[in-house]
């Protein structure tokens, strides 16, 4: 009995050594420690979802807009690898691009592409090509392709949907063409209010309409359409001279791209912009920007100028006495009365086209007017129910002449038409006043150009 017992003991002691043992054993063996999980890749569904999905603005077929529809293409087939290398790419075929050289590969030739492409990404990103157009056309376009049983794809290949786009719309017909190439001709960057920018994404847009697979446009044709629109800007004088310099460069073969520039004329339309933004954003030398120096062109420069001022005026209100804050006596009623030729300053040219002088008359309404050349009349009026010898604005205006004339001198064309002294708006609005007068001057017997500068003089006064 005491033999079995001590036999029990010594295996409990065995056993107890034993843990002792596989515990020290753990607790000197490092702890494992699982790694992070990765994050999990977007599903392949999700992927095709988004490669998928409508473009943010859709087409109708307008080709003034096909430009702006094949850079939202361009940038989805940037998102998803839709322009990688072969086998997986879709858009490159031989050496030419489909979104730039569309022009140049057959319908023929994209179908044949079809059948044979076997690379599971490529048929992929074919397919979600065509859901993205599918989805992103709209108005007759959309009718044409989808709504005619005899224009139905017959299968769901990207490429082709779009090479059926361009051609449902004659984008690269000799039509197309030119009057793309008119267009270039006549662009006019005023029409963009100078803004670079707008007037460069115009040109690449008609560089697209203008290519044909009959009349590709080479770098340097580009060059030529570029500057023929940059040289239309004849103010400010620093971007005139810009231009005239790489114009020049340009036709003694030495004006060249960057390195890494893909082409010259994206090159010079890069520059052009940013000689733009620097010249606008030097406000200290208040740049004046013009595409053309014909009268109109300063009658509207004029118009932009004193805006402010005759806006400022009519808000205000002046009566006969020059007394502020009460309303303009001259309501729409009373125009309304008043006779057609009552601004008019020269006879039409039926009557000869010769200016009225002091003492002429017309009959309206059984009622007499008086022709009065004074400028400071409200409006611009030029014509009057009561004499000319009884216009108190124009004696008054007689005394300033008189009275300026003797202080400067006699052919200062700022004294033809000074501002009173004391103006509120004296100050601020007297180099517009000398600038206005020495145009009022040199414009001879344009009435219209006359009537426009002569009605800010008369409102500068009255402010």
């Amino acid at each position: 009995m005491a033999d079995q017992q001590d036999e029990a003991f010594t295996n409990i002691a065995q056993t107890l050594q034993l843990l002792q043992q596989m515990l020290a054993a753990q607790a000197a063996a490092p702890i494992a420690v699982p790694a992070a999980a990765a994050p999990p890749a977007v599903a392949g569904s999700t992927a095709v979802a988004q490669a998928s999905a409508p473009l943010r603005t859709s087409w109708a077929g307008v080709l003034e807009e096909l430009f702006q529809f094949v850079l939202l293409i361009q940038t989805r087939a940037a998102e998803v690898k839709w322009d990688a290398p072969s086998p997986n790419g879709i858009l490159t075929y031989g050496t030419n691009h489909l979104l730039s050289d569309y022009h140049s590969i057959s319908l023929a030739t994209l179908q044949a592409e079809h059948t044979a492409r076997v690379d599971p990404r490529a048929i992929q990103n074919s397919r979600c090509l065509y859901n993205c157009l599918a989805s992103s056309i709209t108005g007759d376009l959309r009718i044409e392709i989808f709504g005619q049983p005899g224009n139905l794809p017959t299968h769901g290949d990207g490429p082709s949907l779009f090479k059926r786009m361009i051609d449902t719309t004659a984008a690269a017909s000799l039509q197309v063409s030119s009057n793309a190439i008119q267009d270039l001709l006549n662009l006019d960057p005023g029409d963009y209010k100078f803004d670079m920018t707008a007037v460069n994404s115009q040109i690449i847009g008609l560089f697209t309409l203008a290519t044909t697979a009959a009349r590709l446009m080479p770098d340097s044709e580009r060059c030529f359409y570029i500057f023929n629109t940059y040289r239309k800007i004849k103010q400010p004088q620093d971007f005139v001279n810009w231009t005239n310099s790489k114009a020049d460069a340009f036709s003694e073969g030495t004006l060249a791209a960057p390195a890494g520039t893909p082409t010259l004329h994206q090159w010079l339309m890069t520059q052009a912009a940013l000689k733009c933004r620097r010249l606008q954003a030097d406000k200290s030398a208040n740049h004046l920007w013009r595409t053309t120096t014909t009268r109109q062109d300063i009658n509207g420069d004029f118009v932009a100028m004193i805006a402010p001022i005759l806006a400022a005026q009519k808000g205000k209100g002046v009566d006969k006495k020059g007394g502020k804050g009460k309303t303009n006596p001259k309501t729409p009623a009373t125009e309304d009365k008043l006779p057609p030729f009552v601004r008019h300053f020269k006879k039409p040219e039926s009557e000869g086209g010769t200016p009225y002088v002091i003492g002429d008359t017309k009959t309206y309404n059984t009622t007499t007017w008086h022709f009065c050349g004074c400028p400071k009349h409200r409006s611009n009026l030029k014509w009057h129910t009561h004499p000319t010898a009884d216009c108190k604005i124009r004696k008054a205006w007689l005394e300033e002449k008189a009275a300026a004339a003797a202080e400067a001198n006699a052919g200062d064309v700022q004294s033809e038409i000074p501002i009173e002294e004391g103006s509120a708006a004296s100050n601020a609005t007297s180099g517009v006043t000398a600038l206005l007068a020495n145009a009022l001057s040199m414009i001879g017997d344009d009435d219209a150009l006359h009537d426009v500068i002569s009605e800010a003089l008369s409102a500068l006064h009255q402010t």
